[in-house]
């Protein structure tokens, strides 16, 4: 069992249609999540796909557009155990116990889920620090919360290489859709790995 610490802040602008063409909000976001996970050993054949469950100790979200206009999520505490497994494409979220509703899933699909990044790294020994690779195919995919890829790209290599540790800096491109609605998405950032424990130790998203 992992403890998951995971933090988003976002500042940017949103574009909506009006009748005089297109209209700008501002927009800043925040999320906070501690949950503790236990990732599942899937039986051979199982063609790469994910499963972990978590058990939520927070998770919240902040939303605020056009400087006025406030919006708030919680995971309540009887909804706070969650399993999660892969599809092809994404990840899905469910609990045991209640029937989510629609803004306590949304709260609980982030980008960059810990349970994806497995994904960025590689299928062999690492050597040296020229080392580069591209990841699976579908890692763009789940790392993004795209529904379906069109195309992607998903390159990483090693800024350094230690007995004890390994710090890999990747960087995703991917077009697709989300929801139905044609989607662009960009992301870079550095992971660090405890080569001995086999455990992710950090994340930042440049």
């Amino acid at each position: 069992i992992t403890q998951v610490r995971y933090q988003s802040r976002v500042k940017g602008s949103l574009s909506t249609p009006s009748g005089t063409g297109k209209r700008d909000f501002s927009l800043e976001a925040q999320g906070d999540f501690d949950f503790l996970q236990r990732v599942a050993a899937l039986p051979g054949g199982s063609g790469g796909f994910l499963r972990a469950a978590r058990r939520f100790t927070k998770a919240a979200s902040q939303t605020k557009v056009g400087g006025n206009h406030e919006t708030s999520a919680d995971l309540p505490e009887g909804a706070r155990r969650i399993l999660v497994g892969s599809s092809d494409n994404h990840l899905l979220q469910y609990s045991p116990d209640v029937r989510l509703t629609r803004p306590q899933l949304d709260l609980l699909q982030f980008p960059l889920d810990p349970l994806a990044v497995a994904g960025l790294l590689p299928l062999r020994t690492l050597a040296d620090r020229s080392e580069r690779w591209n990841a699976d195919n579908r890692t763009a995919a789940l790392l993004c919360g795209l529904d379906a890829v069109i195309s992607q790209t998903t390159v990483c290599s090693l800024d350094e290489l230690t007995d004890e540790r390994a710090m890999v800096k990747f960087s995703c491109e991917a077009t697709g859709a989300i929801t139905g609605s044609a989607s662009e998405v960009k992301c870079s950032g550095t992971l660090l790995l405890d080569r001995r424990s086999g455990l992710l130790r950090s994340l930042v998203e440049n």
